[in-house]
């Protein structure tokens, strides 16, 4: 009997070193090609090994391979084996959560994040994670929520400060949203991150001085978004500098860098400056260049300066298209008030347009009164 125990003994102090070093080498060999992106040959080989094996992590790990090899069905498959066993294994959850993020199924991630959440807790980015999703689902208080806990764990962190900022914005909390902001700022002058929900949050609030100051620190910047490059355009011209308005807007055409926004600032700025064909060229190309042209104060824009220049049949056609595109009354009064003017001087047409616009009348959205009562009162005096 004691024989027969020194023999087992025997064999497992012999052998189990042996296939703990040999699991240890496939371990190495894995991580070796994962690191180095060979993916396939990191599939092919856990493959034979998971033949004889249910190892949980090597399974995770042939999942991982699939995962970066963008087949993400077989990757599925193998983190859902793995959480029937284990719901709240951190890398089958996070491998999930990202599988569905890549196809844009964010919704169907939030169940793996939460997991996620309840397992690593305080993590500022995975609740500012989950805080993104259910804010761009509009699901307000549950997105309240979590980048309320990402902002109270993280707020050294400018992507969470950042996210938290959106989340006032959207809600209209515009003092609590500078709050935190220039609470970053005070630290860290110079992060694009920062300084855009800074001047996006300014743009609400119509405070341009405050955008051009920040605009040395962000406009043109690497990690800057064209958009808010935008907006400083656009504070620019309101601010009463348009000439520097436009020389920024053309810096960022010379760059190639295309954008309807800047297009249609650039625009505004050349109307100001009464140069009305160049004007109604770069709102014409935001209109063209757009990926949502249905934007109406494009059209009433170039509109009023193809009238400027005396184009009225082409300033008619393109508020017909404003009316036609959004119903909106007050482009028929703009065209009556174009005929009405002693440029275009048609008084039957102006009497026509202003009939359609008294006619057209949304009783649950009035225009405003001041075009009302004109309408009324040129009626009036020229019955």
């Amino acid at each position: 009997m004691l024989k027969k125990y020194y023999t087992i003994l025997f064999l497992l102090i012999v052998f189990v070193p042996s296939l703990l070093k040999a699991q240890d080498t496939s371990r190495y060999k894995v991580y070796f090609w994962l690191d180095n992106q060979l993916y396939d040959q990191a599939a092919g080989y856990l493959e034979k090994i998971l033949k004889d094996t249910a190892d949980a992590g090597l399974a995770n790990d042939l999942a991982r391979s699939y995962y970066f090899m963008k087949d993400y069905n077989r990757a599925a498959k193998l983190l859902e084996n793995t959480l029937k066993k284990n719901p709240y294994d951190i890398t089958a959850n996070r491998f999930m959560a990202n599988i569905y993020e890549l196809q844009n199924a964010y919704v169907n991630a939030i169940p793996y994040l939460r997991r996620l959440a309840d397992t690593l807790a305080n993590n500022a980015l995975l609740y500012r994670e989950l805080g993104n999703i259910y804010l761009a689902q509009d699901d307000i208080d549950s997105g309240k929520v979590y980048l309320e806990k990402a902002y109270n764990n993280g707020k050294k962190i400018p992507a969470v400060v950042a996210s938290y900022a959106d989340y006032l914005i959207k809600t209209e909390q515009y003092d609590a949203c500078e709050d935190i902001l220039y609470a970053y700022f005070a630290v860290d002058s110079m992060n694009t991150e920062i300084i855009d929900k800074m001047i996006k949050v300014a743009d609400t609030r119509s405070r341009y001085d405050t955008i051009t100051k920040l605009s040395g620190k962000y406009f043109g910047k690497i990690g800057s978004l064209v958009n808010t490059n935008a907006l400083i355009i656009k504070a620019y011209i309101y601010s009463n500098k348009t000439d520097s308005a436009i020389v920024l807007a053309n810096s960022l055409l010379d760059k190639r860098i295309l954008n309807e926004k800047v297009f249609y600032f650039l625009g505004i700025a050349y109307g100001e400056k009464l140069n009305f064909d160049s004007s109604r060229y770069f709102i014409q190309r935001a209109i063209e260049f757009g990926l949502s042209p249905n934007v109406e104060s494009y059209w009433l824009q170039i509109a009023k300066y193809a009238e400027h220049t005396s184009k009225f049949e082409l300033a008619k056609s393109y508020r017909d298209t404003a009316y036609y595109l959004f119903h909106n009354p007050v482009s028929l009064f703009w065209n009556g008030m174009m005929y009405a003017r002693t440029k275009a001087a048609d008084k039957a047409r102006a009497k026509y347009f202003f009939n359609e616009f008294l006619q057209k009348q949304n009783p649950e959205k009035p225009s405003p009164p001041n075009l009302l009562q004109h309408a009324l009162l040129w009626l009036k005096e020229n019955n």
